[in-house]
């Protein structure tokens, strides 16, 4: 599908965007829909857009009919390619490339090794963000940290200090919906970066895309995409707080996915003082029982969009991939690197695609949606249905001899 004009998407409302993508299992609940509704007749609660029969009928009784909302929703419509060639300058649209089109690739840390320490990897993602607010690149960072109420609940963070950055580091892995907050951004006039998954960037891209003189585009100065495998329900946490680990929820005071020493392990701290763990590899097979199920046809691993992509890399430990797209991308990682916020070295492609999560994203998910094609199961248009299993190049996955 093409970009085109919002003219084409006039006519089209709330309702058609609650029958074309959310009930039909599209929705990705990166938040895009509720940022740009001019009516703000559309909000989340949860990981849902206008849960129950409340919340929905408000919102059809508000909307105005302006498509907006359908136009920059990435749960059906990604338009990689489109998109490539607007933000990244190319638009040649690779679905066999695994990671997507990029400028530079590194392993690099942050750093300061108290950052890197309590990053999710190597803290490269928290160090670049400090490096744009101090040199006056940026106003602050939108990010995500946890609810203080419910302190396993992740949320939308606005970060203005280095105190407040370094609050949010650590990797989330249950959703949430940061495109949501953007509407906040844009109303107090400030610059930010945004930290998200690939949807959250599909979602950024078509606000800029299709919304290119808005204040909510006008806010957004880089992207930073984290590479993403797949995420879960919050529920999912939940289950496993008080099932596996035995901690009622009024009884936690905060959580960790990945805290100590890497890879580091899905820790608990209760109101009691005491310390519940479960180990990195073993938290993952919990985790992967509560997958979203849009997850599963999603093809973009490596946050193919971003400025910035970030993940991890098999070739060091506590290091992080990173993959730079976009002319921004460059000065920003390029100043970071300059000032000392980050230490790189330059990685072979290889190192970077031999990870459990691009095999998951761009070969196990392709099986599924060739699958849910071939059943006439709602799918998104990325990959382009002439693309398949059979297209994909024949990398051996695992330890190399």
């Amino acid at each position: 599908m093409t970009l085109g004009s919002l003219q084409d998407f006039e006519g089209k409302s709330a309702q058609d965007l609650f029958e074309d993508i959310v009930d039909r299992g599209l929705c990705t609940a990166c938040g895009t829909c509720s940022a740009v509704c001019p009516k703000k007749c559309i909000v989340f609660e949860g990981e849902e857009p206008s849960p129950g029969e409340t919340l929905r009928a408000r919102a059809l009784a508000n909307c105005s009919h302006c498509g907006i909302c359908y136009a920059c929703c990435p749960g059906e419509r990604v338009e990689m390619g489109e998109l490539q060639q607007k933000f990244l300058g190319s638009g040649k649209m690779a679905p066999a490339q695994l990671l997507g089109l990029y400028r530079t690739r590194y392993v690099t840390r942050a750093a300061d090794d108290a950052i890197c320490m309590t990053g999710g990897s190597a803290g490269t993602a928290a160090a670049v963000q400090i490096s744009a607010l101090e040199e006056g690149i940026i106003d602050g960072v939108l990010g995500v940290g946890y609810r203080p109420d419910k302190p396993w609940v992740p949320t939308a963070v606005l970060s203005r200090t280095r105190a407040e950055i370094l609050s949010t580091q650590g990797s989330k892995y249950t959703h949430c919906t940061v495109n949501d907050a953007l509407r906040e951004v844009a109303e107090q006039k400030l610059r930010v970066a945004v930290v998200g998954l690939p949807c959250h960037i599909h979602g950024l891209r078509k606000i800029q895309a299709y919304l290119k003189n808005h204040a909510l585009s006008r806010s957004i100065v880089f992207a930073i995409g984290l590479f993403c495998a797949e995420n879960r329900f919050t529920r999912g946490a939940e289950h496993i707080i008080t099932r596996r680990m035995g901690v009622p929820l009024p009884n936690v005071a905060r959580i960790s996915y990945r805290e100590g020493a890497f890879p580091g392990a899905f820790t608990v701290w209760d109101k009691e003082g005491k310390i519940h763990r479960i180990p990195y590899p073993d938290q993952l097979t919990f985790l992967w029982m509560h997958t979203r199920p849009r997850c599963r046809i999603c093809y973009d691993y490596a946050a193919e969009l971003a400025d910035i992509s970030l993940g991890e890399a098999d070739k060091k430990k506590a290091h992080n991939a990173a993959l730079v797209r976009t002319e921004a991308g460059s000065r920003i990682f390029d100043r970071a690197l300059e000032k000392g916020y980050i230490v790189a070295e330059d990685v072979e492609e290889h190192h970077i695609i031999n990870h459990t999560g691009t095999e998951r994203k761009k070969y196990a998910n392709l099986i599924r949606i060739e699958w849910c094609r071939q059943h006439r199961l709602p799918t998104p248009d990325y990959p382009p249905p002439s693309f398949l299993y059979k297209d994909l190049p024949p990398f051996h996955f695992g330890p190399k001899g």
